[in-house]
């Protein structure tokens, strides 16, 4: 056998070896994660996690110390990589795990060849955060097919993006009225997604009532679509101690694809999305404000 074909069969072995060591390095390196979780180590384990690397890392550990003290005695085991991807130095993988009898599945990022990883939190196998994960790892490539296995319900549940048209919604609210796409055209739709266990979300509800105040001679519709909060809970406990004055709607998490709470949508009359917008803030509100205004 001659030399270059030699030469050229070693470099196959040799390039085989590598992608197989590749995802065996980053699992090896996620089962260390794992084990700073397990320890309570919170200082080790923010040391693993994304975008953490890029920032200071002192509140989140002090966070973290907090909520593992607390925490039960459930393992988190790493199962193995299910999707690994290469794009020159920058390596990507996904990971499946056990934490107790729940499966759930996280995310690693290399930026030097997979030596070094870096880790998304671990999260649950019903819902993909792909708003999260695009935030913390802005080059992964969540393709269709990829959500589509790691997260199946994605495609049935509502996605909600700026200068795109609404879906069509028929809604009933807990007063029995009904709120429904074609009775709101030509009007301004304002949107508010919220829970019961959300703080921020009941912090800024004053504020929510100033602008229906503001905007009431208006034609503009305020809906709340309240995720996974008791109806019994709301009307006996909640609102007559603390009034809402959109039309407040119950529904489940699962329906839409929005992942943060509150998280406000504006629709404008020929109802396409023209603003969303995540978090409780002064920002927030202004930004709402400023948009109605024009929108009118």
């Amino acid at each position: 056998m001659n030399k270059p074909l030699i030469l050229f069969i070693l470099l196959i072995q040799l390039s085989g070896l590598s992608l197989a060591q590749s995802p065996r390095h980053a699992l090896e390196q996620a089962r260390l994660m794992a084990n700073a979780l397990n320890d309570k180590d919170a200082e080790a384990y923010v040391n693993w996690l994304a975008p953490t690397h890029y920032t200071d890392k002192s509140r989140m550990i002090a966070t973290l110390k907090k909520v593992l003290k607390g925490a039960g005695e459930i393992q988190l085991q790493i199962q193995q990589v299910i999707y690994y991807k290469e794009r020159g130095a920058l390596h990507h993988a996904v990971f499946s795990t056990h934490y107790g009898d729940r499966k759930g599945y996280f995310y690693g990022q290399s930026e030097n060849g997979g030596k070094n990883w870096f880790f998304s939190q671990p999260g649950s196998a019903e819902i993909i955060n792909t708003e999260y994960l695009t935030m913390i790892f802005p080059e992964f490539d969540f393709n269709d097919e990829l959500v589509a296995q790691l997260d199946p319900g994605y495609a049935r549940r509502i996605n909600i993006e700026e200068d795109q048209e609404v879906v069509p919604f028929h809604y009933t609210d807990i007063n029995g009225n009904v709120i429904f796409s074609e009775g709101c055209k030509g009007k301004v739709v304002v949107v508010n997604f919220w829970s019961l266990s959300c703080g921020p979300c009941r912090k800024e509800i004053p504020q929510l009532n100033s602008l229906v105040e503001k905007f009431k001679a208006k034609e503009v519709v305020f809906v709340a679509l309240t995720m996974d909060s008791p109806k019994e809970a709301l009307v006996r406990s909640f609102l007559p101690a603390h009034p809402f004055k959109y039309q407040i709607v119950l529904t489940d998490s699962r329906d839409y694809n929005i992942f943060s709470y509150p998280t406000h949508i504006i629709i404008d009359q020929q109802q396409k999305v023209v603003v969303k917008l995540s978090g409780a803030s002064e920002d927030n509100i202004k930004k709402m404000e400023e948009t109605i205004e024009r929108l009118l």
